[in-house]
């Protein structure tokens, strides 16, 4: 999707929720205008507008209320792409070693040692995640990456979202320390594990719920929440975005992916 595109998509938006002119006479939400002054290079119009767009759809999608954090690492700059963009300036993420950064494209592990570290740990710093109602995403752009953790916990295999866990096949866990596989119907895009209830949980590829398995959540692990890293397996794929928060049902799931797309597909990721 162009950029122009984006445009009228955004424009599209303006009625919904609070929102700023910046110079020039765009007009953006509260949310992306509050991301912008947290960036030190600033991107440009057309990005700024595809920024705006994305949290919009999510807002009014009933997205953006799940999410504890939103990570877009597919940015213009190393410094945006760690951002928390549901709220800048709380759990900015840190690097592991030197994972490979890519403009509009986002981190890429080695497979051995290189990570990113969301510095959100759902067991003290929760919003909305919780034992029963919890969801970590991540977009991942490799075709063909290895079957480690895309995205998990230091220390703890309760959180675990695997792309190609190998088979191809997509491994979900999340809060229960049970491995369950299914079918990827892919390797690439955007990835999901989320927990329902107690008994309860889904795996998700682009929007579209590939399993459900019935597997009693046990705790919520106190570690901080890695991509490119879960435990000590270590992701030799790219991620784009990464995040977590309350649980996601299916209705859900495709906005975020919609919306994700978009993006994706505007700064060439997807």
């Amino acid at each position: 999707m162009s950029f122009s595109r984006l445009g009228s998509l955004g424009a599209g938006f303006s009625r919904l929720g609070a929102r700023k002119t910046a110079a020039g006479g765009a007009s953006f939400s509260a949310e992306a205008t509050a991301l912008f002054a947290a960036m030190t290079g600033q991107p440009d119009a057309t990005r700024k507008t595809a920024i705006d767009t994305l949290i919009v759809a999510l807002k009014t999608a009933g997205v953006w209320t799940l999410l504890d954090v939103l990570y877009v690492f597919a940015a213009h700059d190393a410094q945006a792409s760690l951002l928390n963009w549901k709220n800048p300036g709380t759990f900015t993420a840190t690097l592991t070693s030197t994972p490979t950064f890519t403009v509009d494209r986002g981190y890429t592990g080695n497979g051995t040692s290189t990570g990113v570290n969301s510095n959100y740990n759902p067991a003290t710093q929760a919003i909305g995640y919780a034992l029963d109602s919890a969801c970590v995403f991540l977009w991942n752009v490799t075709a063909d990456p290895g079957g480690n953790i895309a995205a998990g916990q230091v220390g703890s295999f309760n959180i675990q979202v695997s792309p190609d866990a190998g088979n191809a096949n997509l491994r979900y866990v999340i809060n229960d320390g049970t491995a369950n596989d299914i079918a990827n119907g892919g390797k690439t895009g955007l990835f999901a594990a989320s927990r329902a209830s107690s008994t309860t949980k889904r795996g998700y590829r682009n929007g579209v719920q590939l399993a459900t398995a019935a597997v009693t959540s046990t705790s919520v692990a106190s570690s901080n929440i890695s991509f490119c890293r879960g435990s000590s397996s270590w992701f030799d794929g790219q991620v784009a975005c990464g995040g977590a928060g309350a649980d996601l049902p299916t209705t859900e799931q495709l906005a975020l992916y919609n919306a994700m797309l978009t993006y994706m597909q505007a700064v060439g990721a997807a």
